[in-house]
């Protein structure tokens, strides 16, 4: 495979516009020269931010006012993710439209926000706006109407002072849950899967979604959930936002089919749907649920893996040029005749993937994503050959191609270690570890876990979201994701030093971004004057309800508080677990599909985590260990102990088990165990009826 591009880095230097950090002496600054502040928000991986770089702020003409008339500045998203996050949904004094990425952001010098947009070209054209004629008529509005600006300033400045967070709170109960699932299942697209399905509108994976639908179908027995679950997965399988030949998801799909998809691949989404996979997988019973998890992980491992050290990178770029919109990934007939020849191969793979002469991407109509356009039952049916030979014919077929496709220049790979979408991914390797008895994956994850514990906290143990880099530090999503990646390596392992360290984010947490008023947790801790407080520090913290797009942070801390109080033995963790939940109560049921993580982690508080407890005495528990592990059940947590083990037995006693008999295992519910299991049988037997 040829080497790499380096990847487009949006937070680069471009032109020659002065762009400044985010730091305190910015408005500082802004109010001395009395000069507005431009604010661009992008991502790496974003392909019409590196067009806007090119089109707008490599103009000469936008280089000049920026540097003149404005005190601009860059941030990225998934760098400052808490940054995004504010200007993403501040009010601004003037209407404004679009949010998503680029963001780009008129403030006043005081940091209140006048104007947002998206991408603006430097020139307006058929009634859209251009970027010099809208900096224009801002600056104009400045200077020309201060007087009524200012004023207008100060009331959102004292609006926002004054706003209190709202009260969300309700008590939890199975009633919220039945909403909850009857809101999915209405938003549920029949033919293709997935949600919302309005033609011509994108769609993406809703991972909460799918984890909350498995739990709930298996523990009510509802065929409905199980089945929105299977057919949403499936189709996203088949469709073009799964990569058909390497593995791995793309962000989201343009279209309701999942054909067309935004090409870059996120850690974050190949983390969440990778552990959802596994448990559709185990959940369901259908082998090729397992085919698409062993798949995206072949692809982490190849392409955003760190293997030596540890670790896993961002993301993979759509593009690898600013004129391409993901040719590494697509394919002209032509193409795929090239590496097939004409032959039984080409025939089978241009029909079962639809590639055609006219393909579907706009830039380029020859070029196809590959998706699956039929069973491959059907296929051979029409061929009349049988299922297994054809299914032979498409795996040679795909490898040729896909050897054909590591030819071409690859995308770049942001290498930057995001602490929170590395919890995300060490959870999910856990998990495959224990689904696909892969000790490689465990390896994996216990490298990378060790790594971001030595590079990514500070001295305090309080994780940074970039590891190597000490800013930002202490944002919700790296504490919880982190803090229930390390419960979950601690039961695979049984090394207490993860027990500890996920105690100590969680503690962090309670002290520093716990909501005293109204319950729940803060995405981010106070301002510390380090930093510029853009307007009243509250505005710049919000409790996170919502999958935008992987789970909620507080969904993710109530769970890791869960488990951690059956791992750590510590009550006050479950009912601090309750306290953050009930803070949502009174929007849990009606959040549908976006707050999927949130009604996953009710449903798994109202359930209750089964502990299932290996007391290994004489070495055989292997049978054991299998049927705990291969048995769907939300909300397990599997602890193996060596009596052999000083450590191990002292947790043997406390748990109030036999150190000295045979190897058994107990499952338990809170702090009342059924009586031991001795053989595979037994244990399968407990884990459905306890």
């Amino acid at each position: 495979m040829n080497d790499q591009a380096q990847p487009m880095h949006h937070h680069g230097q471009h032109g020659d516009i002065n762009w400044q950090p985010w730091s305190p002496d910015l408005f500082e600054r802004a109010r001395q020269e009395d000069k507005m502040v431009l604010v661009d928000v992008g991502a790496v991986w974003c392909h019409w931010c590196h067009v806007m770089d090119r089109t707008t702020y490599g103009d000469s003409r936008v280089t000049d006012l920026l540097n003149r008339d404005f005190l601009p500045v860059r941030i990225d998203r998934d760098e400052r993710p808490d940054l995004d996050r504010f200007f993403q949904s501040a009010p601004t004094l003037i209407e404004s439209r679009g949010n998503g990425w680029p963001l780009t952001m008129f403030l006043l010098p005081g940091g209140e926000p006048l104007f947002r947009a998206t991408y603006l070209p430097p020139e307006g054209s058929d009634g859209t706006t251009g970027f010099l004629d809208l900096a224009e008529q801002l600056q104009k509005l400045y200077r020309g109407e201060r007087h009524k600006v200012d004023e207008t300033a100060e009331e959102l400045r004292h609006r926002l002072q004054n706003a209190t967070p709202p009260d969300l709170s309700g008590e939890l109960s199975a009633e919220l849950l039945d909403e909850a699932f009857h809101h999915m299942e209405r938003a549920f697209d029949e033919s293709w899967g997935g949600f919302y399905g309005r033609e011509g509108s994108p769609k993406f994976p809703a991972p909460g979604a799918m984890e909350f639908l498995l739990a709930y179908g298996h523990r009510r027995r509802n065929e409905s959930a199980r089945r929105i679950a299977r057919h949403t997965l499936t189709m996203m399988a088949r469709g073009g936002i799964y990569d058909q030949l390497a593995g791995g998801f793309h962000r989201y799909s343009v279209d309701r089919q999942w054909r067309v998809p935004h090409f870059e691949k996120m850690l974050y989404d190949n983390a969440e749907l990778l552990l959802c996979y596994l448990r559709a997988w185990r959940a369901l019973g259908d082998d090729s649920l397992r085919d698409v998890a062993e798949d995206t992980m072949r692809f982490v491992d190849n392409v955003l893996s760190d293997r030596e050290h540890g670790g896993f990178f961002g993301s993979q770029d759509a593009d690898v040029g600013l004129s391409d919109d993901g040719d590494a990934f697509t394919w002209s007939l032509d193409e795929v005749r090239k590496v097939l020849g004409d032959s039984d191969e080409f025939r089978l793979f241009v029909d079962f993937y639809d590639v055609r002469e006219t393909g579907q991407m706009h830039h380029d109509p020859r070029r196809n994503v590959l998706w699956q356009s039929m069973s491959v039952d059907d296929l051979a049916r029409e061929a009349n050959r049988s299922p297994d030979d054809v299914r032979g014919v498409l795996e040679r077929a795909r490898a040729r191609m896909l050897e054909a496709r590591s030819k071409r220049q690859q995308p770049a790979v942001d290498r930057t270690l995001y602490v929170s979408w590395n919890g995300m991914m060490i959870r999910a390797y856990v998990e495959a570890y224990w689904s696909l008895q892969r000790d490689d994956a465990l390896e994996m994850a216990r490298r990378t876990a060790n790594r971001l514990l030595e590079e990514g906290r500070t001295e305090d143990g309080v994780f940074c979201h970039v590891a190597g880099r000490q800013q930002p530090w202490g944002l919700l999503e790296d504490q919880a994701w982190m803090a229930l990646a390390l419960v979950e390596l601690y039961a695979a392992t049984g090394e207490s030093r993860y027990l500890a360290a996920a105690e100590t984010a969680v503690e962090w947490s309670r002290e520093n971004l716990w909501a005293d008023d109204v319950g729940g947790f803060y995405d981010r801790p106070q301002p510390t004057g380090d930093e510029p407080d853009v307007l009243a520090s509250a505005t710049l913290r919000e409790r996170p309800i919502e999958d935008s797009p992987s789970s909620s942070s507080n969904a993710v801390m109530a769970l890791a508080l869960k488990k951690l109080a059956m791992a750590a033995d510590q009550p006050e963790y479950r009912q601090l677990a309750m306290r953050t939940l009930s803070a949502f109560g009174g929007v849990i049921g009606r959040l549908s599909v976006h707050g999927g993580a949130l009604a996953h982690a009710a449903e798994v508080f109202l359930t209750g985590i089964t502990r299932i407890v290996i007391v290994r005495t004489d070495g055989e528990a292997d049978a054991l260990v299998r049927a705990a592990r291969t048995t769907y059940l939300p909300g397990k947590l599997l602890l193996v102990f060596r009596a052999t083990d000083v450590k191990d037995r002292a947790l043997i006693e406390q748990y109030g088990f036999d150190p000295d008999g045979p190897t058994a295992a107990y499952v338990c519910r809170g702090r009342s165990c059924q009586p031991p299991a001795f053989d595979a049988d037994s244990l399968h037997h407990a884990l459905r009826h306890g």
